[in-house]
């Protein structure tokens, strides 16, 4: 037991009193087995109430242990029997003499506890009522014990066995309580686990759908301006070609050689002039790389074309021929895209 509360101080189990205190209780300690305050007597822990159950235990158990008990009056024979009162080991013939079965004052030696003060709320010997408690209201143990006996029986089985019950119910459910929380603490780290395998399956789904989106946008970009070189390069093998002959016509010709061909070449030249298709430089300026980026500010992330797209609105005229309107939102040269099939239309003149 460790000291609870110290009042005055205790020097080899007794009660030291500090000078100009009252007697009182010196030590208070708490019990290791129920956690309850117990206080110490004036007179020292030697006049604390004696366990005799627990002291009978231990006789017993020492009793059933190996090593043999000595009597501890005669140190002869094997002891047999405890007196509780005395607190000693008795052999067989030791245990006659001490007045087996009767308990006895250690203030009074030989003198039978038969009485028990109501006041003191102690059971003593003939000697103690007549000196000690001679003014106490003594009554015989015989009369008492049924009335105490009741009192401590109805505490046990009035309160404090369904108190038991309750309690093992309550202990019972807390149990429950704690194997249902690690049940649903494994459960919910199972789900966490396969949220997190399927997201992570998820990611990886949707980074190879980037990634298959970028290459489409890589192709499709690629044919635009494969399309683009491809046009560009008949524009200028036309171009070339005209301006080639004409050019050669007017150097190496006669007169009646120009004058021949004046018709023919005028009709070309005029043809490659009045052409449409006569994009500016500045307008096919080579791709930067900024026309395709990662937006990772979008849900989920996301591949795109930053370079403007607009959706045109084709009317058939059914005379061969359609009527195609759009309205641009940015300034700058469109490229306008005929295509069947999703094949693209070479443009004729």
């Amino acid at each position: 037991m460790e000291p609870f509360s110290v009042s005055s101080g205790v020097h080899n189990g007794k009660a030291v009193h500090l000078e100009g205190e009252a007697p009182s209780s010196a030590v208070t300690v708490l019990c290791p087995e129920c956690d309850s305050e117990v206080g110490i007597p004036l007179s020292g822990v030697e006049w604390l109430t004696t366990d005799h159950l627990a002291l009978d235990e231990v006789f017993l158990e020492m009793l059933m242990s190996k090593n043999s008990v000595v009597c501890d009056l005669c140190s002869d024979g094997d002891a047999e029997k405890r007196c509780e009162v005395c607190c000693v080991n008795l052999c067989e013939f030791c245990c006659q003499a001490h007045r087996r079965g009767r308990r006895l004052t250690s203030l009074h030696p030989g003198q039978e506890l038969r009485l028990f003060c109501e006041i003191c709320d102690l059971p003593i010997c003939l000697e103690c009522a007549a000196t000690f408690h001679r003014d106490h209201c003594c009554l015989p143990t015989r009369d008492v014990i049924d009335r105490h006996g009741d009192c401590i029986r109805e505490l046990v089985t009035g309160h404090l066995r369904p108190r038991l019950d309750r309690l093992k119910e309550s202990l019972r459910k807390v149990d429950l309580s704690q194997e249902a929380l690690q049940a649903r603490m494994d459960a919910t780290a199972d789900e966490v686990r396969s949220f997190a395998r399927g997201y992570a399956s998820a990611v990886e789904s949707h980074c190879l759908s980037l990634l298959l989106r970028l290459v489409e946008l890589r192709l499709q970009r690629r044919n635009q301006l494969h399309l683009q070189r491809a046009q560009l390069q008949q524009a200028l093998s036309d171009a070339r070609g005209g301006v080639a002959f004409a050019e050669r016509l007017l150097t190496c010709g006669s007169d009646s050689e120009i004058l021949s061909a004046k018709g023919v070449t005028l009709r070309r030249l005029g043809g490659l002039v009045e052409t449409d298709y006569d994009p500016h430089p500045a307008t096919i300026a080579p791709d930067n790389s900024n026309s395709i980026c990662f937006l990772p500010r979008e849900s989920a992330g996301k591949v795109g074309c930053t370079r403007c797209r607009l959706e045109a609105v084709v009317v058939d005229n059914s005379d061969g021929s359609y009527s195609i309107a759009y309205t641009p939102v940015e300034p700058g040269s469109y490229s306008v895209w005929v295509c069947v099939k999703a094949q693209h239309v070479k443009w004729g003149f």
